[in-house]
Order: C-alpha cells, then sequence, then structure tokens
C-alpha cells in the first residue's frame, strides 16, 4: 500500500494489538450476531469472554437495564442491536447485572457503528463502551454537595434572621413573666383591702374581680408565659444548632466536640420524628475534642440517624402501631479512638445485604424516597477523610446498630 505510514503494518495482528491496548471495552460481532472478539477491558466489565458468550445466552447471562438502575432496557433498542441493523448511537447510557450473581450494576456509556466493508457491504456491528460507574458516583456526590450547599446557605440566610426576633419575642416573654408577678402581688394586695372594706364601692370591686375569675387567671397566667418562654428557648436553640450545621465546611481539620455534634444534630432532627421515636443519649463527658471537619462529620451523623428513623417509621407505618427508640452512645477505646454507638429498635437489615449498604446507589427505601448515597457519602467521610471506620451490626427484625471510630490523635495524611 503506497500510503501505509511507515512504521505502522496493516494486518490483522497488528488491529488485534491496537484493540486490546485500548482502555474502552470492544465487542465485535458478524451478520449471524455471533461475537467474534471481546478484549481485554470488555471482558474485564462484563468477566466473560468470546468464547464464553453466544448470542442465545446473552440476555440469560446479564440484566440490562436503562439509567435508573430499574427499567429494563428494550433489546431491540440496545446498542449493538441498533448497529446490527445499520445505525450509529452515540453516548447511549445503560446498566449491567450478571444474572444469578450477587455482583453490583454497571453503569456503561456505549457507542455502536455497523462495520463496512470495502466494497461497501455490512459485514458486522462493533461498539464501544466504557465502565462509568466510578464517574457517576463522583457526579452525584458532586450535586449531592451543591444541594447540601445550597441547603446550608439558605439555613444559614434563616437562622441569622431569625434569631434576632426570637431573641426579642424571648426577653419580652421573660419581662411579662416576671412583671405579672408583680401584677398578682398588686390585686392580691388590693382583693385584701376591699376585703376589709365596706360600701357601695367596697362591694363593686368584689363583684369584679369575682367576674374578672382571678383565681383562673392567677394559675393559667404563669403556666401559659412559662410555656411560651420554654417554647421560645428551644426556637433559639433549633437555631443555633442550623447555625452550626449550615457553616461552610473548611479544607483545614478542626477540633470537634463529637458529644455536641450529637447534640445539635438530635435538636435539628426532632421535627422528622412527629412524635414517635424516643431518643436516648450517654455521652460520655470526658471526652477530648477529636481533628476533624466538623461539616463533614455533622453529616455523617444526621445521615445515619435520620436513615434510622425513616427505618423505624417505615416500620411502625406498616405494622400500625407507635413507638421506637434511638439510643446513641459515645466513648473510647483502648486504641485511642472515640466511639461513637448510633442503635435503633427498627426492622433491622438481612445480613445478606448487610455488605451492600455502604455502595453507592445502594438503597431499600422505594423508587423517589432515597438516592442511596447517604451512607456511601458518611463512610467516605469516615474512612477516607478521617481515617476511622463504621461498621454495622444487625439482623431482620432486630433493629442496626452502626459504630464510628475516630482516631483521638491526628493523621497526617487526608
Amino acid at each position: 500500500m503506497a500510503n501505509q505510514h511507515p512504521g505502522m503494518p496493516n494486518d490483522k495482528d497488528t488491529l488485534l494489538a491496537i484493540i486490546e491496548s485500548l482502555n474502552d471495552g470492544v465487542v465485535v460481532c458478524d451478520m449471524e450476531g455471533n461475537f467474534t472478539h471481546f478484549n481485554k477491558a470488555a471482558n474485564k466489565i462484563h468477566g466473560l469472554g468470546a468464547s464464553s458468550v453466544d448470542p442465545d445466552s446473552w440476555s440469560n447471562t446479564y440484566g440490562m437495564f436503562k439509567t435508573d438502575r430499574t427499567t429494563p432496557f428494550p433489546p431491540e433498542q440496545l446498542p449493538l442491536a441498533r448497529a446490527m441493523a445499520g445505525e450509529t448511537t452515540h453516548n447511549v447510557g445503560m446498566c449491567i447485572q450478571k444474572h444469578g450473581e450477587d455482583s453490583p450494576m454497571k453503569l456503561i456509556e456505549v457507542n455502536g457503528a455497523p462495520v463496512i466493508s470495502a466494497e461497501g457491504e455490512q459485514i458486522g456491528a462493533v461498539v464501544v463502551f466504557r465502565d462509568i460507574e466510578e464517574k457517576a458516583q463522583l457526579q452525584q456526590q458532586l450535586l449531592q454537595a451543591q444541594k447540601l450547599e445550597a441547603i446550608g446557605q439558605l439555613a444559614a440566610g434563616i437562622a441569622h434572621e431569625i434569631n434576632t426576633p426570637v431573641q426579642f419575642v424571648h426577653n419580652n416573654l421573660e419581662f411579662l413573666e416576671r412583671s405579672f408577678g408583680e401584677v398578682m402581688e398588686l390585686f392580691q394586695q388590693m382583693q385584701s383591702l376591699l376585703q376589709r372594706t365596706s360600701g357601695s364601692l367596697a362591694e363593686e370591686g368584689k363583684q369584679l374581680l369575682e367576674e374578672a375569675d382571678m383565681e383562673f387567671l392567677t394559675e393559667e397566667i404563669p403556666e401559659a408565659l412559662k410555656q411560651s418562654c420554654d417554647g421560645m428557648k428551644n426556637i433559639a436553640e433549633i437555631v443555633s444548632a442550623m447555625k452550626g450545621f449550615s457553616h461552610p465546611g473548611s479544607n483545614n481539620r478542626q477540633l470537634v466536640d463529637i458529644n455536641n455534634a450529637i447534640e445539635n444534630t438530635l435538636i435539628v432532627i426532632r421535627s422528622e420524628c412527629k412524635d414517635i421515636i424516643d431518643f436516648e443519649t450517654s455521652l460520655d463527658t470526658t471526652l477530648p475534642k477529636v481533628p476533624g471537619f466538623p461539616a463533614e462529620l455533622n453529616q455523617v451523623l444526621i445521615n445515619i440517624i435520620l436513615n434510622a428513623v425513616q427505618a423505624i417509621s417505615g416500620q411502625l407505618k406498616e405494622a400500625g402501631c407507635a413507638g421506637g427508640r434511638i439510643t446513641i452512645t459515645t466513648g473510647r477505646n483502648q486504641k485511642k479512638q472515640i466511639v461513637i454507638r448510633i442503635a435503633d429498635t427498627g426492622p433491622g437489615i438481612s445480613e445478606s445485604i448487610q455488605h451492600k449498604i455502604f455502595d453507592p446507589f445502594f438503597t431499600t427505601k422505594e423508587v423517589g424516597q432515597g438516592t442511596g448515597q447517604g451512607l456511601a457519602i458518611a463512610h467516605s467521610i469516615v474512612t477516607n477523610k478521617h481515617k476511622g471506620s463504621i461498621e454495622i451490626e444487625s439482623s431482620s427484625g432486630k433493629g442496626a446498630t452502626f459504630t464510628i471510630k475516630l482516631p483521638i490523635a491526628e493523621v497526617s495524611r487526608i
């Protein structure tokens, strides 16, 4: 060949060597639908070679789904089928998973095209694809982070705006509570004076006091003022906790008070419980602060506790009863680690899926009720950013216990 590039022989072995060197998977089939080649990357993604696969067993070997991970991909719309029909496709997203195996689902991006001979006749089809599962996970985590950042900014603004009127109202209620005692003392003195006085004016005064039902007001108004003051105090605590949660994260490690982080998390999360869950805490007050990233650790706590709340709520809804409990304890072990245990009385997690719960996108919730990212993000924050560990102990029907261990000494590698 006159225009062949020097040093690049044009033969089948060289072409196969080039295909084998690609990081993208390449699958080729003839017009009868027989697979003629899987390169190494394709075999790595699928776990099978061309000798192991025939067209008849392909659909029985793999489940192929749309990117929602639940809807089966119509066979006639698969990139390879469309390439066999002479159509070229670009960047088709789909998920594959082996049947009959406890294997993870993989998100792949596929390009397909017909293979045309020098005479212009279609002699087969080729698909080129890559595993983009990790890329999708990173994108999902980025979206989650952006969403949390937006919520945090909104919460910070709301907390700032609410803080001043809350303090104003709380101070006024405290003033009214103190002043009412003085007013009641004055009324009691007037009542005593009227009892010692006679005449039409005295009788008229006694009648007015009786109509005002001062005995009832004396009992109820102080209680109403006390409840209002307690309510405003609770609002102030929630605002303070929200300000802590909405504080932007830092790239530098800081000393974190784990007990305080837990208490703030419970203040924020109680609104999700709707009075159906009791919280019990046993926090070691002698714990030292740990070096870490406060915003990320707050996210770990709220993800795990909220997950427990939702599990108990779902169980109670199905059982038609009320009542659940989440117990949180802190302490330290002999390995110079702070240990946080979060135990719930929920439905528990089957042993068969416990190894999956920290996988991105894995969720036992119904479609639309969870992204499967909460526990995956928590695991990444604890193990990667803080060099700690997070484990679960559970069995069906007996609740679940998450154990988080964080090093007390600062870890040099972030």
